[in-house]
């Protein structure tokens, strides 16, 4: 008798304890974390603030600690709640400790190197960042605690001023080193995302998913040119170039060089010299740029669109150098198709209005240079 009133006993207490955890089955779920340090800080912390009954539950099917505020016997007195928070706790959400949330299985490749280094660095900033919250919380916590001696306490003794001072001073500490935190992330993603993922690899995969260009600090260009691709030249022209006819075809080919220095994300300035090296002469122009740049959409296309102001130097076998004697107003515009932020192909369309000095007068002359250069980019960044 006794025997069959114990396991009797034993039946009805495992009942009431599995009705008692089953009562309050919904978790009203406000943050997660992957680690129960920061779980078990962020429950206390809510507690704290007033939710009396905040903890946190381990899901082992995806192996993170879910922080709740309180838990409900119904999910109806639950979502109450969760309305009534709503302001507070937007991303809260309700968890059925019976009935979790399924987890949807799919196949993984196999990641690559890039990507498992991309993850390891999400991985190390998301920590930091959490730290960083936990301070900035800190922060706020003893700011409140000060302006409630304020509040409570119009006329504070020197104990109450000196734990002022005191909660102070730890208030500056935790803000030189959040900000000392904050300053260390930016610069890791600024190394280790920008150095560590701009391969030729990834940049293919950014091209066909979304490229974006990165403002350089300075780039050059090298490239070939070809001048009056749209029209021939004309007897004003043969003159001011002082080359008898028949005209050698290949006077007309040379070669570019341009540096520029970027002012911000869309203008630049900078200098280009086209040389074009004849038989017996040899002709150099000068300019200084002054541009625009726009990408087209997230294509990795881009284009630049300038004005340039220029001269020429003409040295000859035997003969004086002769430089400065016109001046050009040159429009442009210059296309940019990007392989990776720091190399690219380019094609420049320069239109050369030429102007001069003729008895003290300044004129326009009839002389007009039309220029097409092209060629490879390399793109220097900080």
């Amino acid at each position: 008798m006794n025997h069959l009133l114990k396991i009797l006993l034993s039946v009805l207490l495992f009942g009431g304890i599995s009705l008692a955890s089953n009562a309050q089955r919904y978790h009203l779920i406000v943050a997660s974390h992957s680690a129960e340090a920061p779980a078990l800080n962020v429950a206390e912390r809510y507690r704290a603030s007033g939710f009396v009954n905040a903890g946190y539950v381990y899901s082992p099917e995806i192996n993170r600690y879910r922080v709740y505020i309180n838990r409900y016997s119904s999910v109806f007195e639950a979502r109450e709640v969760r309305n009534n928070f709503r302001a507070q706790f937007p991303d809260s959400w309700i968890l059925d400790i019976q009935n979790p949330p399924a987890i949807k299985q799919s196949k993984q490749k196999e990641p690559d190197s890039t990507q498992v280094a991309l993850h390891n660095l999400d991985a190390g900033l998301s920590e930091t960042m959490q730290y960083v919250d936990d301070l900035k919380y800190q922060v706020t916590q003893l700011q409140d605690q000060i302006r409630n001696m304020s509040l409570n306490n119009t006329e504070r003794d020197f104990d109450q001023q000196q734990t002022v001072n005191e909660l102070r001073d730890t208030i500056n500490i935790l803000e030189e080193k959040i900000a000392s935190l904050e300053e260390k992330m930016e610069k890791q993603m600024a190394e280790d995302y920008v150095k560590k993922t701009d391969t030729v690899d990834v940049a293919r995969e950014a091209m066909t998913s979304g490229f974006k260009f990165v403002k350089p600090a300075f780039s050059l260009s090298l490239g070939g040119v070809q001048t009056f691709l749209l029209q021939s030249p004309g007897e004003s022209t043969l003159t001011y170039f002082g080359i008898e006819s028949p005209v050698p075809s290949e006077i007309f080919y040379g070669f570019s060089l341009s540096g520029e220095f970027y002012l911000s994300k869309r203008w630049k300035t900078g200098f280009t010299a086209i040389a074009y090296p004849g038989q017996n002469k040899t002709y150099l122009f000068p300019y200084f740029n002054l541009g625009y740049s726009r990408q087209l959409g997230t294509v990795p296309l881009r284009i630049n669109p300038f004005i340039s102001v220029g001269t020429e130097v003409l040295w000859a076998d035997g003969e004086d150098t002769m430089a400065g004697r016109y001046i050009f107003y040159a429009p442009g515009l210059d296309i940019e198709w990007a392989f990776t932020t720091h190399t690219s192909l380019f094609l420049n369309y320069r239109h050369n209005i030429t102007t001069f000095f003729e008895n003290d007068v300044y004129k326009m002359n009839e002389t007009q240079l039309s220029a097409l250069s092209f060629g490879i980019r390399f793109n220097f960044h900080k």
